[in-house]
This record gives C-alpha cells, sequence and structure tokens, in this order.
C-alpha cells in the first residue's frame, strides 16, 4: 500500500519531466506553440504532484531532489531553449542570455532543496522556477503573439535576465503549495480543474490569457511586497533621526 500512496505523486513527477522532454523535442523542431503548451502543463502537474504528495503523506527527500530535476528540464532547459530557438539565437548575446536563464534556475532549485530539508515554508526565497520558465511559456501562446510578435522580440531577452535576477535575489515570495488541504479543499479544487480543462478546450486563448496573468501577477507580488517593506523601513528609519 505505501509504494502505491508513493507511486501517485511520483507518477505526476515523471510526468512533468517527460512534458519538459516532449517540450524540448519540440522547439528543436520548430513547434513552438506545442513546446510552450508542454511546458504550461507541466506546471499544473508540478503544482499538484506536491499537494498529493502531503495528501497521501508520502513526501520524501528522494521525492523532492526528483521533482527538482524534473523542474530543471521543464521550466530551466525547455523554456531557455524555447526562447533560444525563436527570439534568442538571432541576438547578439542570446545563447548567453539562455544559459544565464537556465542556471539561475539550477541556483534557485539547489538553493530551495537545502533550505527546505523536508519541512514546509510559507516563503520562498526568490521567484519560483515553475513561474519563470511558465511565464516565458505563457508568452508564445497568447493569441496576438504571431500577429505582434514585434512587440515581444525587444522584450524577451530582458525579461529573461529580470527572471534570472528574481530567482537568485532573496526577494519573499508566497508557497502557495504551503495553502493547507482541508476535508473541503480537495473538492474545490476539483471543481476548479475540471472548469479549467473546460475552458481550455473549448476556448485556449482565455486559458492563454489566464496563465499570463497570473504569472505576471505573482511575480510583481514579491517585488511589490520587496519595495514596500523597503519604503517602510526607510520611513521609520528617517522619522527615528
Amino acid at each position: 500500500m505505501k509504494k502505491g500512496i508513493y507511486f501517485v505523486p511520483g507518477f505526476f513527477t515523471l510526468a512533468n519531466a517527460g512534458l519538459g522532454f516532449y517540450a524540448i523535442i519540440c522547439a528543436i523542431e520548430g513547434n513552438f506553440t506545442s513546446s510552450a503548451w508542454a511546458i504550461l502543463l507541466a506546471v499544473i502537474l508540478d503544482v499538484f504532484d506536491g499537494r498529493i504528495a502531503r495528501l497521501t503523506r508520502s513526501t520524501s527527500r528522494f521525492g523532492l531532489e526528483f521533482d527538482s530535476l524534473a523542474d530543471l528540464i521543464s521550466f530551466g532547459l525547455a523554456p531557455s531553449i524555447l526562447m533560444y530557438q525563436v527570439v534568442l539565437k538571432d541576438i547578439r548575446w542570446g545563447m548567453l542570455i539562455a544559459f544565464l536563464f537556465m542556471i539561475a534556475g539550477v541556483l534557485r532549485l539547489a538553493r530551495f532543496n537545502v533550505k527546505i530539508v523536508e519541512k514546509d515554508i510559507a516563503y520562498f526565497d526568490g521567484l519560483c522556477i515553475p513561474v519563470a520558465g511558465g511565464m516565458l511559456a505563457s508568452f508564445l501562446v497568447l493569441p496576438f503573439w504571431v500577429k505582434e510578435m514585434h512587440l515581444f522580440f525587444g522584450s524577451i531577452p530582458l525579461i529573461m535576465i529580470v527572471l534570472s535576477f528574481l530567482m537568485v535575489s532573496k526577494i519573499k515570495y508566497i508557497n502557495l503549495k504551503n495553502l493547507r488541504l482541508t476535508r473541503k479543499q480537495p473538492f474545490r479544487t476539483l471543481i476548479i480543474m475540471v472548469v479549467a480543462l473546460v475552458i481550455w478546450f473549448f476556448s485556449t486563448k482565455i486559458i492563454s490569457i489566464i496563465f499570463v496573468i497570473y504569472f505576471v501577477s505573482y511575480t510583481l507580488s514579491g517585488v511589490l511586497n520587496a519595495l514596500w517593506k523597503f519604503y517602510r523601513s526607510r520611513l521609520a528609519w528617517v522619522k527615528q533621526r
């Protein structure tokens, strides 16, 4: 029974890694939209593998390391290759920017694994790599990407540099995976998943916009919170003088 319980979150993590590998192959072959959707689907699986592990009390050090390696493939390596194929290979420092994003993801995951040691934490230090990689992928599935690609070509390198900095920064981000699973929450989560899948089936345009809004909002939340704390500390310092 215990092996069966461990298999469930492990299957989600394995599927996450498989989607990352598929995203890399699609990016190399020029199927950029398929690659982006594979990364976004991996984001969804990554959200639920940790929740299922906690719900079934099957968390382990092996599961943590396995999840991190899958995240590196799906949200570090795959987005870097995808963005290099789409945008970065045509600019001077494109390969360096792609490498910077990937290595920032590696450092982010390594620091996370050292700090967590199988304990739930309320806040992350730095932007989590699924959000960073998911944000890049979400740009490629926007309904106006094909028509107005010039709006993104100039900004993608800068966005990747900023995301790389945020991943290795000390900026605090709330750990959404740490939200408690009460008896009522799994049913609500199931309803949300069903609604999301229905929307995805009938309108990928809507779900693509939802992805972008989520990733951008979460990323800005940490930055704005850090700025607010800096402002309050600065104000307190001025009042003490």
